[in-house]
């Protein structure tokens, strides 16, 4: 699982990553803050704290998805992945 939790102020974009279910010799669960930038259709962003050095992401926006590879940097092995928005609103005490 991948998960992002974004708050954007124009261009701008900071906010969380969490990364669970991988392997301990793939960095098992992880994470962290980030930052990055969105123009056009496009969002680029970077770790800046957490338990996994030098996250980066490059994504395709499309709607309520975004699609991209996701990198430990500068050259390791990636993964392509596709994200999709949900509510940020919290749910009703009955459905917790």
């Amino acid at each position: 699982m991948f998960e992002l939790a974004l708050e954007q102020k124009g261009a701008e974009v900071t906010g969380s990553f969490l990364r669970q279910g991988l392997p301990q010799a793939q960095g098992g669960n992880t994470s962290g803050g980030i930052e990055g930038s969105v123009a056009g259709d496009a969002f680029r962003f970077k770790q800046t704290t957490g338990t996994f050095a030098n996250l980066e992401g490059d994504m395709t926006l499309s709607g309520d998805e975004m699609s991209g590879k996701v990198t430990p940097s500068p050259a390791g092995a990636g993964a392509r992945i596709i994200l999709r928005r949900v509510s940020s609103s919290p749910r009703p005490a009955s459905q917790a």
